[in-house]
């Protein structure tokens, strides 16, 4: 399978760090629709779906190396009092809001992972999520011979395991007050791309500071769709020969669309919105007459509140016989 990556532009926006509790910083870079949310959820800790993380799941809160568990706030009294104390999670107001903890394994690799489908085509969109570092600053000063933090690499790929873009989120150190810190990317959709798989794969081993929380992991669509390419072919020739005796049309991704064919008068000839109806050069069951005719072509793209906008786009065929 050919593995080659397509090159997209990428941003991460590492500036917003916001301490446990406060709600700033919180709204999405690109200002767009969010497709995915996962705060996970409230209330009583439940495990991921099948398949998201090779981590194993406990109810404990005080998780060991290669294990995870959903809670609502981080025990400070873990593995010998060295964690922050963190009463509720990052999701503004959300009341018993639970939030991901994860102690790293001592085999790098990935710990997380999520499939978006359903994309715009050829849109831009945006991936963010929170980050907390559950390691007591003043616990990890102590670390011999020095701390390991967190430092993530954030991978889009096709269902396929195509590579569209990864980028490193940076070392996430611990502080001195629980702090959560934000990263994000921008990403362009490859026209052939309908649905990606987020990983995220933690570069470091286990070990003193590379504990951590999850929390608000969103995919947000900052662009409208882009417009499909229409093909028109400049010549057709229905003479019954089996070849090019019909009028196709290409799109470059599947379209709403009406077409409709003019004699030189005006008159409609031809419509069709489906294409696999296609222009046989007839008009009420007889053939017309070799020459130039115009047409039509009506389609529709989403926009971002998931309206569509119409386009049309026109232009002349040569019938021959």
């Amino acid at each position: 399978m050919n593995r080659a990556a397509t090159v997209l532009k990428i941003i991460f926006l590492t500036g917003c760090v916001i301490y446990a509790g406060s709600s700033s910083c919180f709204a999405q870079s690109c200002n767009g629709k969010i497709l995915m949310n996962e705060t996970f959820g409230s209330g009583k800790s439940t495990r991921l779906s099948s398949g998201q993380t090779p981590y194993q799941y406990v109810t404990y809160s005080c998780v060991s190396d290669g294990e995870y568990t959903i809670n609502n706030a981080v025990d400070g009294r873990c593995h010998g009092a060295v964690w922050h104390e963190v009463t509720e999670d990052h999701t503004p107001n959300d009341v018993d809001g639970n939030m991901m903890l994860v102690n790293s394994s001592y085999q790098s690799g990935e710990f997380y992972s999520q499939s978006v489908s359903g994309l715009c085509k050829g849109a831009t969109y945006e991936f963010s999520l929170w980050f907390l570092n559950i390691y007591n600053l003043t616990f990890t000063r102590g670390c011999s011979p020095s701390p390991v933090y967190p430092s993530v690499t954030i991978s889009v790929e096709t269902e396929d395991g195509i590579l569209i873009k990864s980028e490193d989120s940076g070392l996430i150190s611990s502080t001195n007050g629980p702090a959560w810190v934000r990263r994000a990317m921008s990403f362009t959709l490859p026209l052939n791309v309908g649905t990606v798989k987020i990983r995220l794969i933690n570069k470091n081993l286990g070990g003193c500071g590379n504990d951590f929380a999850l929390d608000d992991i969103q995919f947000a669509q900052c662009s409208a769709c882009s417009s499909p390419k229409v093909y028109v072919p400049e010549v057709f020739t229905p003479n019954n020969d089996g070849v090019n005796d019909r009028l196709a049309l290409f799109f470059s991704e599947p379209a709403l669309f009406e077409l409709r064919i003019y004699d030189r008068w005006g008159s409609v000839v031809f419509s069709s919105d489906a294409l696999g109806n296609q222009w046989n050069g007839t008009y009420l069951e007889k053939p017309c007459v070799e020459g130039v005719y115009a047409w039509e072509i009506t389609y529709s793209v989403a926009d971002l509140n998931d309206k569509f906008q119409k386009l049309t786009k026109r232009g002349q065929i040569l019938l021959l016989r």
